[in-house]
């Protein structure tokens, strides 16, 4: 049946894994500036995936005199190596009077740390993550530890963490692997030597942490693993592509008009997908099922209906890009807004901002006299709401301002997305206000 397909051309929502409004976040260090794609540091730039290590250490001393307390010294290093080799060292301004920094320029090194940390994970977990799937344990700066909770130097055994005659702690820049002292001459040998074996944990400490629980299941509970950030960005277009090249074959063949309009509305080149190609034509030749494509999708965005929504509209102007909609096609969609917990008042109202009448498709291929005819306008606009027909003005009227509120602009703003981002919604929440000037008439016809 032939369409006339309203082509919509937007990019999509993309949320953040963390916003930082400004480089005023970390005040007391005036040199660094950090947002969500990398930092400054004295003026020079460089992006978050450059960072292969970090290295923090922080120390408080108590200060006395004649046992009187006199203040605290604040001592902390904060040093990012980068993947070209160099190290950046990042200071704050020293005490005038003493040695050491101020209070505000300390916490202001445990902030900077942290977020770099934070951005950064992922990529510094990944060779230590190769290799223990590979060989079953991971190197730590001269140590390795095995799944069967072995720790080796140098490829030599030097302690097995489940021995009941080791203790395995935790200090604040360290792990500690201690042999307990048997008996009283023993332990005064203890006093005079120590064998403890100290891992160092001033180099990507976090990375430690994560990889010793994935490894072995050991974590400490005043130093829990720090959870690996999503980065929703690459899982938003990877669903994309995989999704998009899943419906182009629903009807047995990619249109080339479909691949183009899946590119136009996500906005998909080689800035924002490198390898989308690859994805593409991988997911042409595996065609895995709808619920594999979007179940990680539908987890990482489940704060986001109006994502999955815009999404969901994406995908309606794809199908309906050739001209037709296929069954194979409506199959998928309907599948899809099931698995991203939308129904299917919400895809009829993604392909009525698509400009279909989907309510008369549906009926159209449906056998019985009248099947073709067109949907009463009070029925479609009430499938913009996701109401049934028979809905009262009340009903109406609570639908419209829920579904406002999921679009307006303050919300979006409120969810941290940046202006630009924002009038990505507006296709959906036009055509939500369109649907309610209809049926807010005085006196409009019954559906």
């Amino acid at each position: 049946m032939p369409l006339s397909c309203s082509q919509i051309s937007r990019k999509p929502i993309l949320l953040g894994d963390i916003k930082l409004q400004n480089s005023s976040d970390i005040q007391p260090l005036p040199e660094l500036q950090i947002n969500d794609d990398g930092f400054i540091w004295r003026g020079s730039h460089h992006q978050h995936g450059d960072i292969a290590s970090i290295r923090f250490s922080a120390k408080v001393t108590q200060n006395s005199v004649n046992g009187i307390p006199t203040g605290k010294t604040y001592q902390s290093q904060l040093s990012v190596k980068l993947n070209s080799g160099s190290t950046i060292s990042i200071t704050g301004p020293s005490r005038a009077i003493r040695s050491g920094l101020k209070k505000e320029t300390f916490d202001g090194m445990q902030q900077a740390n942290a977020i770099l940390s934070h951005f950064s994970l992922a990529q510094r977990l990944a060779p230590m993550e190769h290799e223990l799937s590979k060989k079953g344990f991971f190197s730590f700066y001269g140590y390795q530890i095995s799944r069967s909770r072995e720790v080796f130097k140098g490829g030599q055994l030097v302690a097995r963490l489940d021995d009941p005659d080791i203790s395995f702690f935790k200090e604040p820049f360290s792990v500690v692997i201690r042999r307990k002292k048997k008996g009283f001459g023993a332990k005064l040998i203890g006093m005079v030597s120590n064998d403890d074996i100290q891992i160092s944990l001033e180099w990507d400490q976090d990375c430690f942490l994560y990889m010793l629980k994935a490894a072995t299941a050991y974590a400490w509970k005043d130093s829990p693993p720090p959870e690996k950030p999503i980065n929703r960005k690459a899982v938003f277009y990877r669903t994309v592509l995989r999704f998009g090249a899943s419906l182009a074959m629903a009807d047995g063949s990619a249109d080339a008009s479909e691949l183009a309009q899946l590119k136009n509305f996500f906005d998909i080149g080689p800035d924002t997908v490198p390898d989308a190609a690859r994805l593409f034509n991988e997911e042409l030749r595996v065609q895995a099922s709808v619920e594999t494509i979007l179940s990680e999708f539908s987890k990482v965005f489940a704060d986001a209906v109006e994502l999955r929504e815009t999404f969901l509209v994406g995908m309606c102007t794809v199908a309906l890009a050739d001209g037709h909609l296929h069954d194979g096609e409506l199959r998928k969609l309907r599948l899809a807004a099931s698995v991203l917990r939308l129904g299917e008042e919400s895809l009829a109202r993604a392909f009525l901002a698509a400009g279909f009448d989907f309510d008369a498709f549906v009926r159209g291929n449906q056998s019985g006299a009248g099947s073709t005819r067109k949907s009463d306008q009070n029925t479609l606009e009430l499938q913009v709401l996701g109401l049934k027909s028979g809905a009262t003005p009340d009903q109406i009227r609570a639908a419209y301002r829920e579904l406002v509120k999921r679009y307006h602009p303050d919300r979006l703003r409120g969810q941290g997305l940046p202006e630009n981002e924002i009038a990505k919604s507006e296709a959906i929440l036009k055509r939500i206000n369109v649907a309610y000037d209809h049926l807010a008439r005085p006196n409009p016809r019954t559906a």
